[in-house]
């Protein structure tokens, strides 16, 4: 606008025009909450944000265009947003103009399910890219790409409430986990999720077969797919063919998910998890998980689970402890959830010490034995200990003893 067309009190445009779109996204977002009486959580995306717009709803990066440069790009502008307080953004996948390649397409699923707003979406004159229609090997790869992002929701919603209550971003570049080490202050192509102690390695490069991954410390680092074991501090080339986007878990970390494979995330509610315990090289490891209805605001007064999880070799002990600050307050969610169960532990790294036949579990008072299974590291790859259906209720304390 010309800057003598003043708005009230003699603003200039040039003042106020960033707040429209905060504006108008927080006012959407009170309209809807209010239609649903206050109760339920309104989902509003926008495209146009300021600061403070963090507070109302998810956002993405725009207008972007089927090229594999604006591949690469997403990645430090999520990285950027992130920084800058807006955790809950994504960028378009197959991008919003043109008409992408298949390969193409596959990269940006693989990317998009490490974004934390996940959408496909395209321009009306575009032509039809539903996995379905680019044919095998392309639509088996993409599917691979969502179920993933659907087997790690308990690990994203962890991440969000964190950031939510402490600021930290939900994608963290290289800087933000190791701020002493310089090597990585310039890194834009990888990031850690939380404090998962995932490291993704997006492929951006068209007809790429490996890829360059950076680590910052001495700590092991376990591939989340077959488990092989990567060590010594600097870049690593990892293979990364057109089926695999490099994903590690740090050394230290529990990564928590669901496994069973279904047609949304409502019908995971009441599915177990599977926690993967990475040791790091004393033999421990940790980690947390959180949970609420994710619909209401109840969670406001108290009404989710929080709860810490610790693996430690001195004792060969796995524990769950209570994290929330007024457990009262938890007691009618907790109720709501009673039923919800571990069914396996996958631990890498596990000393062959730890390969007995059983170990013993104990919650609510009870002792019993559950079976375990010893998988010996070869060509590469780290010992892996799987305990299956150890029988314990995620709400409530337990002591594994290995």
């Amino acid at each position: 606008m010309f800057k003598d067309s003043l708005h009230h009190n003699g603003w200039e445009h040039r003042d106020v025009h960033n707040l429209y779109g905060m504006l108008f996204h927080n006012s959407t977002a009170r309209g809807v909450s209010h239609r649903t009486s206050k109760t339920l959580r309104p989902f509003v995306l926008s495209r146009s944000f300021y600061a403070g717009s963090q507070r109302v709803g998810a956002i993405w990066t725009g207008d972007n265009t089927a090229e594999w440069s604006h591949l690469e790009i997403a990645t430090p502008m999520l990285l950027s947003n992130g920084i800058a307080g807006m955790a809950f953004s994504g960028a378009d996948v197959g991008g919003f103009f043109g008409d992408p390649k298949a390969d193409l397409m596959v990269r940006w699923y693989q990317a998009g399910a490490f974004y934390p707003f996940f959408r496909a979406h395209a321009h009306l004159d575009t032509h039809r890219r539903e996995p379905w229609m680019l044919g095998e090997p392309y639509m088996g790869l993409i599917r691979n790409a969502i179920r993933l992002r659907y087997q790690l929701l308990p690990m994203w919603y962890t991440a969000f409430r964190d950031a939510s209550v402490s600021g930290m971003p939900i994608l963290r570049p290289q800087f933000v986990i190791f701020p002493d080490d310089t090597e990585g202050f310039d890194i834009d192509t990888q990031f850690y999720v939380g404090d998962s102690g995932l490291l993704v390695r997006p492929v951006t490069a068209q007809g790429a077969t490996n890829a360059d991954v950076y680590f910052a410390d001495e700590e092991p680092y376990y591939d989340y797919f077959d488990y092989t074991l990567y060590k010594g501090h600097g870049y690593k080339k990892i293979e990364a063919g057109l089926e695999k986007t490099p994903v590690f878990i740090q050394g230290g970390h529990i990564v928590t998910r669901r496994d069973r494979i279904r047609r949304s995330s409502d019908l995971m509610k009441n599915d177990p998890f599977t926690f993967i315990i990475a040791l790091n090289n004393k033999g421990d490891a940790s980690g947390s998980i959180y949970l609420d209805d994710g619909e209401s605001y109840e969670y406001e007064f108290g009404a989710y689970l929080l709860r810490r999880f610790s693996f430690s070799s001195k004792d060969k002990k796995f524990l769950s402890t209570d994290s929330h600050p007024v457990p009262s307050e938890a007691k009618n969610y907790l109720k709501t959830i009673e039923h919800l169960r571990i069914e396996k532990l996958i631990i890498l790294g596990a000393n062959e010490k730890l390969s007995r036949k059983n170990v013993k579990v104990s919650q609510d008072g009870r002792v019993w034995e559950a079976e375990t299974s010893f998988e010996k590291g070869q060509n590469g790859k780290t010992n892996v200990l799987i305990l299956r259906d150890p029988g314990v209720l995620i709400s409530k304390d337990f002591v594994i003893d290995l």
